[in-house]
């Protein structure tokens, strides 16, 4: 029933939008869609845990970009300026969901008249923590991307293979499941890209430090540029091709 109602809303995005087919204006600004859980969220307080996106702005500011961060969320925090811009705090981050938590609510995330050229994924780590398995988290992110490449079918999407918690908090079997996921991710990026779709899996486990974690999960201030940074990698080399 999932599949059939999401189904339906991306028919009636295809048909509400076919009154712009003669429109061939190129897209000169990419519409970037931050999405997940409560890493891509970060804190009601600079004091607290960060999101990657402030770096990941910062990023794009610094390399010439044109670009419009979108989702249904807003920061309600001000960041420091960058270049005498204001930090764009449009973002699709959610504490405390999962994967599922975003296929359910999909419909409610993306906006039909603003759909994302972009999107950075990151999800499943409330997953393993209510032992959801691996190949579960999988399949709803396979999920997640059709429903993205079904709305823009020449959408760029960055996959999170996800950092691990702090190393105290992690058991043995905790780090074969976190590495099970995102092998799963490997995968199903290559699988999931297209001719016209590129999915890329970007790596934040490895070479990963306790001291890029403000608590058990999430980010400090050089975690969250970390991230940023990754991100910002795998998304240039993208574009660069």
């Amino acid at each position: 029933m999932k599949k059939v109602f999401l189904y339906t809303f991306l028919l009636l995005i295809a048909v509400s939008c076919s009154s712009d087919d003669s429109t061939e204006n190129p897209i000169i600004t990419y519409k970037i869609m931050a999405m997940g859980d409560s890493r891509v969220d970060g804190s009601s307080s600079l004091q607290g845990h960060r999101s990657y996106r402030y770096d990941f702005w910062k990023n794009l500011v610094d390399n010439g970009w044109s670009f419009n961060l979108i989702g249904p969320e807003t920061d309600l925090i001000s960041y420091p300026s960058h270049q005498n811009l204001v930090f764009d705090p449009d973002h699709a981050g959610f504490g405390g969901w999962r994967s599922s938590t975003l296929l359910d609510n999909f419909t409610s995330i993306i906006d039909p008249l603003n759909i994302p050229d972009i999107v950075l994924l990151g999800i499943g780590g409330n997953d393993l923590t209510g032992g959801v398995t691996p190949d579960q988290v999988a399949e709803n992110i396979n999920l997640i991307i059709d429903f993205l490449q079904a709305l823009n079918s020449e959408i760029i999407i960055v996959v999170e293979q996800i950092a691990p918690a702090k190393s105290d908090a992690m058991s043995s079997r905790d780090w074969e499941i976190l590495g099970e996921l995102n092998s799963n991710i490997s995968v199903l990026a290559n699988a999931q890209a297209t001719g016209l779709s590129t999915v890329v899996a970007v790596d934040m486990a490895s070479g990963w430090s306790d001291s890029y974690l403000l608590d058990r999960v999430h980010y400090t201030a050089e975690g969250a540029k970390v991230v940023a940074d990754r991100y910002y990698s795998a998304l240039a080399s993208v574009l660069n091709q």
